[in-house]
């Protein structure tokens, strides 16, 4: 009989145990370090992408499906993009090199009362972007004009 080690069913398992173990305790999230301009200087944090988790539930809280018959699948979405904004800069904003958040819930008023175009922009820019699925860095990248528009721009 031949011995239970070499059998492929047992094999494969061992290679799918040995990958799944490997990825989940290598899965890190993507961070980046962002330096604003607050009142006192430059101040460095850290953003960093959430859990799936943490990121859908941010989703559905921003998020209302409406019954609308004029509307081709008989509903409308609608999202409250200030308030997923400032809810992902409480998720994903961090004291750079640590796991202390730098917002709680508490700051919910003060994030959505902040004045546009200052540091709070920055980083609840750099915090959407990171809960979109990509560093503020990336997304900079590509939001840039691609030679073929830079040229027919001019």
């Amino acid at each position: 009989m031949p011995d239970a080690s070499q059998s492929p069913n047992i094999q494969s398992l061992r290679n799918r145990d040995w990958y799944r173990a490997r990825l989940l305790a290598t899965a890190q999230p993507r961070h980046e370090l962002i330096t604003v301009n607050a009142k006192d200087g430059p101040i460095e944090f850290e953003v960093r992408a959430c859990s799936l988790d943490i990121k859908h539930k941010i989703i559905d809280a921003t998020t209302k499906v409406i019954p609308d018959d004029k509307a081709a699948s008989g509903f409308r979405v609608e999202t409250d993009t200030l308030e997923r904004n400032v809810r992902a800069a409480i998720a994903c904003v961090f004291v750079p090199g640590t796991d202390s958040r730098i917002f709680e819930d508490a700051d919910l008023a003060a994030l959505r009362g902040a004045p546009d175009g200052s540091w709070y922009q920055d980083v609840l820019s750099a915090a959407a972007k990171m809960l979109n699925g990509k560093s503020p860095a990336e997304a900079s990248k590509n939001s840039e004009p691609t030679p073929a528009e830079s040229s027919s721009s001019k």
